[in-house]
């Protein structure tokens, strides 16, 4: 189970990235995708990023309080 994360803001290449963190084999890696282009106002940037965030790295993680010991117990 991983931590949640809020995702960094970056404007390259003509559009709007999230960079956000997983880990792999024990190994830190720093990932990146492409929200929209650099047109888009930053408040529905921010919503495009939440969005993402919730539904493809943060699954589970969010606002779920501390994780209780039979859950930890059953994933570990």
């Amino acid at each position: 189970m991983g931590r949640y994360q809020e995702g960094y803001l970056r404007k390259r290449f003509g559009a709007w990235h999230v960079s956000y963190y997983i880990t792999e084999n024990g190994q830190r890696k720093l990932m990146s995708h492409r929200l929209c282009d650099d047109q888009q106002k930053k408040s529905h940037v921010k919503q495009l990023r939440d969005e993402y965030m919730r539904d493809h790295v943060n699954i589970g993680a969010a606002n779920t309080g501390p994780m209780g010991v039979v859950a930890f117990w059953d994933a570990v």
